[in-house]
């Protein structure tokens, strides 16, 4: 589409220049000026072309560090549908910094963490000083890179007459629920630094102050209410979340008085900065923790759950394998759990069944690599490249060559699979197979994709099956390939105003899964559409992600129709057709929120931060 800039510049916007999208509309990036995005709205209001208009008119001084508003975007009718923008290339969302996964990819500690938001802390002062107030800042809003934090969808927040309309419930000070916040500006910086609180708190504990499982008070909101911090005796403390003594006596008596007894005002930051200065480095787990314990609460809470384990008669556990590292992927292919754990600086290949251990030293971990494997062969990604090394495995892993793949624009991330003895990528607008058999290289196209917006999973128990999708704009539309044939998949498109949060395809031998969370009026829901192996439409439903056993989408298991939560009162099994969950008692001392789970055998595996575990029922 053309549009115009207020500046009298003529613009085309294509699909392929998308970068990412929200549940008001889409942003563009041109490669005539990458420094600059457009935020392009679905549907554009009045008071949206007002506020920004007004917004432009107070000439706020911003610092480099906000993605202020620079022009309006105009459409052939001289309507604002949109407004330009700096690019922050490079950075992630905060919501990152409570992600094992990523922390343990990327080698974040809580030094990096507490830098990163002694930052935020510092320009959500100055944004204060200009009369702003964001209202809705959550983990999705604020991004941050190797040195610095970023503020994002600024055209939301508060100033003058302007409301911000919008807030995550999770980030929203109590004191404001069930307000109408489009009405008039509701929101104050005592507010604005209640967010912060809640951000800071996760991101070092990997945790919502309000988190945990409560016997009777089951939803967020309904604990924040009445101030049932995680730390409440009542509340059991997740098991994935780091011991609350990696943070030190003062900063956890700070976030009392937030979260307990309902103070509100200014972060005290230099006790932020003052906690940061007292970390050191635990020489087995790499925790930070502050000097002034006497051991690392990693570790020791890690020994404490070793020794405490006790099971049930009616459940067994055989430990398979100890881990010691940080486990940067984990994949179960057919019979075999492979696992590559960075230990001292070295990717390390593991290899687990109910028969061995193999483990084979691969070379020195660079921060952001990854990684797809079978028994038979590893490819490896460096951060940030569309270039692949593939290795095949045998006693070692032998060099066979490197591939490119494409680079899918939203996530910036290269887009890869691999089966026993074929790389599936996409190049050239396909998506190719390419076997490797006594040194060459056959490669085979498999059907059309869309450069650059595309995305695919693939099955690696029973047959082969894949399940991708492209987008246009900001919906996403999905496909499923099998022996020979591609079937477009009737997945419901996002409603007005939902945004895509996170996505995972899960598989069995006859079912494709495809979950969704997103995030609608500052609400979490999670999507299921279930296919069974000939595309055909199962279920497709939408359910607040706080009425169900766990809002997890990854690190699940799926079989026959099913899924199983890892949680911390056990495994819960839950049906995505009737919406009825079910516990599992007997695993409740053996399984909790740190587990990812495979079907396996004739029950689960466990992997944990420390530990391979095959569970069976008696």
């Amino acid at each position: 589409m053309n549009v115009y800039l207020d500046s009298g510049q003529r613009l085309t916007l294509d699909n392929q220049y998308v970068i990412g999208s929200g549940g008001e509309g889409t942003v563009f990036r041109l490669p005539s000026d990458p420094n600059i995005v457009y935020k392009i709205y679905e549907n554009p209001t009045t008071d949206q072309d007002l506020k920004l208009r007004a917004f432009l008119q107070k000439n706020f001084n911003l610092s480099n560090l906000v993605a202020a508003p620079k022009f309006l975007v105009l459409n052939g009718r001289n309507k604002v549908i949109g407004f330009s923008m700096p690019f922050f290339g490079g950075t992630k969302a905060i919501r990152e910094l409570a992600n094992r996964k990523y922390r343990n990819t990327m080698s974040v500690d809580n030094r990096i963490v507490s830098n990163i938001m002694v930052g935020a802390a510092r320009e959500l002062k100055n944004i204060h000083q200009q009369g702003l107030i964001i209202g809705d800042l959550n983990d999705l809003n604020v991004l941050f890179d190797s040195s610095d934090v970023r503020f994002i969808d600024v055209d939301s927040w508060q100033f003058d007459q302007w409301p911000c309309p919008v807030a995550t419930e999770n980030y929203l000070d109590p004191a404001l629920y069930n307000l109408d916040l489009t009405n008039k500006p509701s929101f104050t910086t005592d507010n604005d630094w209640y967010s912060y609180a809640v951000m800071l708190f996760r991101s070092l504990l990997l945790v919502h102050p309000y988190g945990g499982t409560h016997p009777t008070i089951r939803t967020l909101p309904e604990r924040a209410m009445k101030k049932l911090t995680v730390f409440d005796s009542a509340v059991t403390y997740p098991a994935i979340a780091l011991p609350p003594e990696v943070i030190s006596e003062d900063l956890g008596n700070i976030f009392s008085r937030y979260f307990q007894r309902g103070w509100r005002g200014v972060f005290p930051v230099e006790e932020l900065e003052k906690f940061k200065n007292s970390l050191i480095k635990c020489s087995s787990c790499s925790a930070d923790y502050p000097s002034n314990r006497r051991q690392c609460p990693v570790c020791k809470e890690q020994n404490k759950a070793v020794i405490t384990t006790t099971l049930p008669g009616s459940v067994s556990l055989r430990r398979l394998a100890g881990i010691t590292g940080q486990i940067v992927y984990n994949k179960l292919d057919g019979e075999t759990l492979i696992l590559v754990v960075v230990e001292k600086g070295v990717a390390v290949l593991y290899m687990i069944d109910l028969k061995q251990v193999k483990k084979i030293p691969l070379f020195p971990y660079e921060k952001g690599m990854r990684f797809e494997a079978s028994t038979k062969l590893l490819v490896v990604n460096s951060l940030g490249k569309e270039e692949l090394e593939v290795y095949e495995i045998g006693e070692q892993i032998t060099f066979l060559g490197k591939s490119i793949t494409d680079v899918y624009s939203v996530t910036q991330n290269a887009v890869f699979r691999v089966s026993e003895k074929s790389l599936f990528r996409m190049i050239g607008s396909n998506l190719i197979q390419t076997e490797f058999v006594n040194g060459f290289s056959l490669n085979k196209s498999l059907r059309p994709t869309v450069d650059h917006l595309s995305w695919f999973a693939m099955s690696s128990t029973g047959p082969v099956c894949f399940a991708g999708f492209y987008r246009v704009l900001r919906q996403l539309f999905f496909w499923m390939y099998q022996d020979g044939r591609s079937i477009d998949l009737a997945v419901p498109q996002l409603e007005n105003g939902e945004g895509l949060v996170d996505l995972s395809v899960k598989f069995s031998s006859e079912n494709v899964l495809i979950l969704r969370k997103t995030k609608k009026k500052g609400e979490d829901f999670i999507l299921f559409d279930l296919f069974d192996k000939f595309g055909r439409v199962l279920c497709s439903t939408r359910i607040r992600a706080a009425n169900l056993p766990s809002d997890r989408i990854h690190g699940i298991a799926f079989s026959r129709g099913k899924i199983l939560f890892p949680t911390d009162v056990g495994a819960v099994r839950y049906d995505p057709m009737t919406n009825e969950a079910n516990s599992f008692s007997a695993t409740a001392k053996v399984i909790n929120s740190s587990h990812t789970l495979y079907p396996f055998g004739q029950g689960l595996l466990l992997v944990d931060e420390t530990s391979v575990n095959y569970l069976t029922l008696n």
